[in-house]
């Protein structure tokens, strides 16, 4: 077990990689190990996980260099004895918090709670419109989070599986744990891996099916039908699986995995992209909702590259591009539903 005064230079360095997922087994061990050796142990870990989650949240949005907050952090230590450092870390938890709240998105989550009650405790990460988010899952696995999205998961993972829930769509870059399944349960549908990378696409709305993209390794994906039958269905690297949970329909196709996981990276990427598709990005992207009233154009298809384009830019571009019109702020009629989302009718 390490001890915090005869191994302060070794925790300084091994916290922020154990936030980072850059630890290996026998060094995820020791910290954990230290973290549970006391409160104080524990409320430093809070105070660094803090830090990690808010810079990773704002890095995402460009607004702020994590590495260098890490770093500031890493100094702080440096410069202050390790007992004082807990202050240090909530000043810095409370400077970067203010942009993140700002930029209107936020993480929920509670960590290293009561030692009887941590096994139940839940962190929630939530993102709001328009904002792209990243966390390091208890472990090391990798998640990015889209606009309006959430992501459910233990402090600790126990057990014999790593299981996850989510709301909206996420990438996952799962870390292999000695054969322990890593599950992502939606409304709709499960999908299992044991270390892969993947995207999940499960907003929950009516009407919108439910997809999962594998980029590398395997996934099985598990959803019961409308009699209660459950089937299971194994992809390929290049593969997705589109769900319908209203009608039962399943289909697999081979797809450019970057036009699926772009969006991690804050772009919208086209490759004979079906009309239906680029705005099913664009609505994700920029919180809003089309209404297509003119089924030819459905056959339209797309290729090009958005990243940082205001959106009336992005409609310009498929007006000139093809026989296409939007219309902004479309009113409700009284034949179509309107939701807090900003509508454009499409024609």
């Amino acid at each position: 077990m390490l001890d915090m005064d005869t191994n302060e230079m070794k925790m300084e360095e091994l916290l922020p990689a154990y936030f980072n997922g850059e630890l290996d087994a026998g060094q995820v061990k020791a910290v954990e190990e230290w973290i549970s050796a006391g409160s104080e142990n524990a409320e430093i870990a809070k105070k660094v996980c803090m830090v990690h989650q808010i810079g990773k949240s704002v890095a995402v949005m460009k607004s702020v260099d994590t590495d260098a907050a890490l770093r500031k952090v890493h100094g702080n230590i440096r410069r202050n004895s390790f007992r004082r450092f807990l202050a240090s870390m909530q000043r810095a938890a409370a400077i970067l918090l203010l942009p993140v709240l700002a930029a209107g998105g936020y993480f929920c989550f509670k960590y290293y709670a009561d030692e009887d009650e941590s096994v139940n405790e839940q962190v929630e990460l939530k993102t709001t419109a328009g904002m792209v988010s990243s966390a390091v899952l208890p472990d090391g696995s990798k998640v990015w989070l889209n606009s309006n999205s959430s992501l459910t998961y233990p402090v600790r993972f126990s057990g014999d599986e790593r299981k996850v829930f989510l709301s909206g769509e996420a990438y996952f870059d799962v870390k292999s744990d000695n054969g322990k399944k890593f599950i992502v349960s939606t409304s709709s549908m499960d999908v299992e891996v044991l270390g892969t990378e993947f995207n999940v696409d499960a907003y929950g709305e009516d009407g919108r099916d439910v997809r999962t993209a594998l980029v590398s390794g395997s996934v099985r994906m598990s959803y019961a039908d409308t009699s209660g039958v459950r089937h299971i269905v194994r992809l390929s690297p290049g593969q997705m699986i589109v769900y319908d949970p209203d009608s039962d329909a399943v289909a697999c196709m081979g797809i450019n995995t970057e036009t699926v996981t772009s969006w991690k990276d804050g772009r919208i990427v086209l490759d004979n992209t079906s009309l239906a598709d680029a705005l099913r990005m664009i609505e994700n992207r920029y919180n809003v909702r089309f209404m297509i009233t003119n089924g030819d154009l459905l056959q339209n298809r797309y290729t090009g590259v958005f990243d940082s384009q205001r959106l009336d830019t992005v409609l310009e571009h498929f007006r000139r591009t093809t026989r296409i019109h939007f219309k902004r702020d479309y009113a409700d009629d009284g034949e179509y539903e309107i939701t807090e989302r900003e509508t454009i009718l499409v024609y």
